[in-house]
């Protein structure tokens, strides 16, 4: 069950299991993750270009691959619609998991600011895949994370200053094109 409250003005609290076709948009902003929000395999949560999505820095719920941080955990299908006047933003007030692609899904990610994670963008499962577009991976542990037989496209994407390496396959096939990768502390990609 997908917990929700606040008004349009004072932005929404979530965190749960979303329960049918969710989406997210920049009147209900900003969006505070205060556990970990799941999208299960039967539904769609789609994030409107102005959104701004802060994570807390404790996992309420206390559950998902961290007991701690919270994550937004993709079973089913996540699109992000951001551009480069209007961006999603994904911060935290501490620091998050971050988002984490599992279970064989597909997930878009356009015109996004992701920051303040252990991994920006965790791909992760067999048959499972993450296209990120013209976004921002700054300030997380490792800006992008492929195990398990997962793939990443990544293009047209800024990933920098991360604490880690830029992108870094332990086990997956990537697909990096017009990327600028630069000043991460570990390597930029590691395969």
């Amino acid at each position: 069950m997908l917990l929700a409250a606040g008004a349009a003005s004072a932005g929404t609290s979530v965190q749960g299991t979303i329960a049918s076709d969710t989406t997210w948009t920049a009147a209900g902003s900003p969006y505070t993750l205060t556990g970990d929000v799941t999208v299960p395999s039967w539904a769609t949560l789609t994030i409107e270009p102005g959104v701004e999505v802060i994570a807390a820095g404790t996992d309420a719920m206390g559950s998902g691959a961290s007991s701690t941080r919270v994550e937004l955990i993709v079973q089913g299908i996540l699109q992000v619609q951001g551009t480069d006047i209007s961006p999603v933003t994904f911060r935290s007030s501490g620091q998050w998991r971050g988002i984490r692609v599992e279970t064989g899904t597909t997930t878009t990610i356009s015109g996004a600011f992701i920051r303040d994670a252990t991994y920006g963008v965790e791909v992760t499962g067999s048959g499972t895949s993450a296209t990120i577009t013209a976004s921002t991976l700054t300030g997380n542990g490792k800006g992008a994370y492929v195990s398990a037989n997962g793939t990443l496209a990544m293009d047209h994407t800024l990933v920098r200053a991360n604490l880690g390496e830029g992108v870094y396959f332990y086990e997956g096939d990537g697909n990096l094109q017009y990327n600028t990768i630069a000043s991460n502390s570990g390597y930029g990609v590691y395969v």
